[in-house]
């Protein structure tokens, strides 16, 4: 898995949450979107090592830009199996790590206030800026080394629009629309649409 985000969202969760994981039907639906709305940490920070937790995926790697430990560090699943999980500062950072492993399948999550500058985490008040459209366009093109390394590989994508951490949600809907451009042709949600980078745009 890799994973965008302003925050590094590793908090691991405890011995009752454990035990409600082990106890979620994964093939029952409703039941997982119950589970991850209505049970996870309520600040979103759990999701990652829940799902490692559950083995729903390997090794985690993480570019982000708030945190104080950068250290890799080890996490054991309900299985005993180990996930080793990275930490980067840019993903120019992740790119030189990650080409040398041998990975067949990529979970890309993005979470959107990973754009931001300044944002509500950072400086406690309702006062965001954000890097510029151009280095958006940057991160998520299939030009980029790293972009192009994941869409041989990907498994799926999650995008959270992190509205409080944006600046509210027409923010975070703009932001999204950058990515939406530079990845399809047309909106997300309409019939048929396509990859960019799989028509030759």
């Amino acid at each position: 898995m890799i994973s965008f985000d302003w925050h590094q969202d590793l908090i691991s969760p405890n011995e009752s949450k454990k035990q409600e994981l082990e106890n979620l039907d994964l093939k029952n639906l409703g039941e997982v979107a119950y589970f991850s709305w209505a049970r996870l940490n309520p600040n979103n920070d759990s999701h990652i090592l829940a799902g490692a937790y559950l083995n729903l995926y390997n090794d985690i790697w993480i570019v982000c830009k708030q945190g104080d430990y950068w250290e890799d560090e080890s996490f054991l699943d309900y299985r005993g199996n180990q996930h080793v999980v990275r930490k980067f500062k840019s993903y120019t950072e992740l790119y030189r790590r990650i080409i040398k492993e041998q990975i067949d399948s990529v979970l890309l999550d993005i979470d959107i206030d990973y754009f931001t500058i300044e944002n509500n985490t950072l400086n406690d008040k309702q006062y965001f800026t954000y890097i510029s459209k151009d280095e958006i366009i940057t991160l998520v093109s299939s030009k980029n080394e790293l972009m192009k390394w994941v869409f041989n590989r990907l498994y799926g994508i999650t995008i959270a629009l992190e509205p409080e951490c944006t600046g509210g949600l027409a923010k975070s809907l703009e932001l999204f629309s950058i990515i939406e451009s530079v990845w399809f042709n047309d909106s997300v949600g309409k019939m048929n649409i396509k990859w960019n980078h799989l028509i030759g745009s």
